[in-house]
């Protein structure tokens, strides 16, 4: 009985001080609120004025970096290495979310691929892949079995999206990059792009192999015919070097990158920006698809002429050529400056 009628009486007690409240002026009230709003307001400001110095963990780039990879420069190897080895890296040929699994199937499929095919004889790897091509097309065995999800730049930008991205990188025409990132900004974040410079008649002979492997047509320089037959035989091996306009210029921040430096002082220079895995698969295994190039049949190095013709044919019609010739070197080749500091 007695707990009865306490419990009565703080009821009454509860319900006067709610009709006193009520019955406050208005000010009063938004007073009594924001004096509680403000002390913890405060504790929050107390933790946004700290600097990056006293903040612990990764603090993001000022820029989103964006990787404009031009073919037969190594692309897909950096792409693959960085989302094996940072966070937040978004590409065609290689993510950080899924990278780890990636490699694993990668790995597992290739070995499988090669006991199964190869347990006859001793051939490298090009074996295994010329019995999955048929009419010089890369057959849904290539793309999918042995890597898997290869495909990622439509899922990446249409249905995961590219907000948590701090490098980005896509074998794609140059136009993506601006429809992408309007006026060269993602949520108001600058866009930086790196251009991996390689020395163009070495490239173009690189070219070469690869657009003859994949086209099953044998592609060479012809150093024997005309000064048109000669440019001809160059223009026929061209391969993505739409990948670069000078107009991407105009609304983004645009670097060079040393094509011989990628992997030493470029690679260094990133792994001061980007964040580190927690968990990084301990062996890359890499599948050169191509064949090997035969340099001792390219008889363009054997003519000081010819290459001197081919470099400035290239530089006069190829906007990556005529980039690359004024980047290299310069304030904005990343690979210079970082090897000087």
């Amino acid at each position: 009985m007695k707990h009865y009628f306490l419990y009565r009486w703080l009821l009454a007690f509860g319900f006067l001080l709610s009709i006193t409240f009520l019955s406050l002026n208005g000010n009063v009230r938004n007073i009594l609120f924001q004096s509680s709003i403000s002390s913890s307001s405060s504790i929050t400001k107390t933790v946004e004025e700290k600097s990056p110095e006293e903040k612990e963990g990764f603090v993001f780039p000022d820029v989103i970096y964006g990787h404009v990879h031009i073919s037969k420069t190594a692309g897909s190897t950096i792409n693959e290495d960085f989302a094996n080895k940072f966070e937040r890296v978004c590409g065609n040929k290689g993510a950080s979310y899924n990278q780890y699994m990636f490699e694993t199937i990668k790995t597992n499929r290739m070995r499988a691929a090669k006991t199964n095919r190869m347990r006859a004889e001793k051939t490298n790897r090009i074996k295994m892949l010329a019995e999955s091509r048929k009419g010089g097309r890369r057959t849904r065995e290539r793309r999918e079995g042995i890597f898997p999800g290869i495909n990622r730049t439509k899922e990446m930008v249409s249905v995961i999206g590219l907000e948590d991205c701090d490098y980005v990188s896509f074998e794609v025409e140059w136009d993506f990059w601006p429809r992408t990132f309007r006026h060269g900004k993602l949520h108001n974040i600058p866009v930086e792009l790196h251009v991996p410079c390689r020395d163009p008649v070495d490239h173009i002979l690189s070219q070469c192999n690869h657009k003859g492997y994949v086209t099953d047509t044998e592609l060479k320089i012809d150093c024997d015919g005309t000064d048109e037959d000669f440019y001809k035989s160059i223009r026929r091996c061209y391969n993505g070097l739409v990948r670069f306009h000078f107009n991407l210029t105009k609304n983004f921040d645009v670097k060079c990158v040393d094509f011989k430096k990628q992997f030493t002082t470029y690679f260094d220079y990133m792994a001061d920006k980007l964040q580190p895995r927690r968990l990084v698969y301990p062996h890359v295994m890499k599948f050169h698809h191509l064949l090997p190039r035969n340099k001792t049949a390219e008889c363009i190095w054997d003519r000081p002429d010819l290459m001197e013709k081919a470099k400035q044919y290239l530089l006069d019609n190829v906007s990556y050529y005529q980039f690359c010739d004024t980047c290299i070197g310069s304030d904005d080749d990343i690979t210079h400056i970082n090897e000087e500091k």
